[in-house]
């Protein structure tokens, strides 16, 4: 596969908003958002494109990567591995189809490009069916929400990038029924609300933000 045109630099270095803050940890996660920032300013790219190198180990990182995705795939289980794999491996398709200049990009990554989308869409997939259908009691609301909307956007952006790859190989994308009644959550400002803001904001009044739009249209 070819690699795409470059977009916009949100697309390019990975920084569309559908990682929380709130989001837990992960090696995995923290390897591939290494990779996204070591090449993620314009001077970066560009200094990379006149010199024609890359930093030093970075292929060996990105291999290194490559496999622990790999590896972790026995171990997806539920939505709390499911989201930071579905998410790096999100990041991984970002980086090799619109970061890294095309003379970068080792023939095996481009050879193995069509085995990651189909990796990507199952696990998308199975994130959304083993995400919980109401609030855990062991959250607060905030980590409630967090874990609710990044699941959203995980998928949606999982979605997105499925369509950018299409149309630029075949022209066209296929809508799917999934795709078309996939929710997206109305209360787009609580994103980046700081905890000690969450709990007044949840509560104003008005149609998608009180405690009760959040018990009844949680996820599903």
């Amino acid at each position: 596969m070819q690699t795409l045109p470059k977009k916009t630099k949100r697309m390019r270095t990975g920084t569309n908003n559908f990682i929380h803050t709130k989001t837990p940890p992960s090696a995995l996660l923290s390897d591939v958002r290494c990779l996204i920032n070591m090449l993620g300013s314009e001077e970066a790219l560009d200094h990379a494109s006149q010199l024609n190198t890359i930093p030093p180990g970075y292929m060996q990182l990105l291999h290194h990567t490559l496999i622990n995705i790999i590896s972790a795939i026995p171990t997806l289980h539920d939505h709390a591995s499911l989201l930071p794999f579905t998410q790096s491996l999100i990041l991984v398709q970002i980086l090799t189809l619109f970061i890294l200049p095309p003379g970068f990009i080792p023939p095996w990554i481009q050879q193995t490009s069509q085995a990651r989308r189909k990796l990507l869409n199952r696990a998308m997939r199975k994130l959304w069916q083993a995400a919980p259908a109401s609030i855990s009691s062991t959250l607060s609301k905030h980590e409630a929400y967090a874990l609710a909307e990044s699941i959203r956007r995980t998928v949606i952006m999982a979605l997105e990038l499925e369509a950018q790859c299409s149309v630029y190989e075949t022209g066209v994308y296929s809508i799917s029924l999934f795709g078309i009644t996939f929710p997206f959550d109305r209360r787009f400002r609580l994103w980046g609300i700081e905890s000690v803001a969450f709990e007044k904001a949840i509560e104003k009044s008005g149609d998608g933000y009180g405690i009760q739009h959040m018990q009844r249209d949680w996820i599903r």
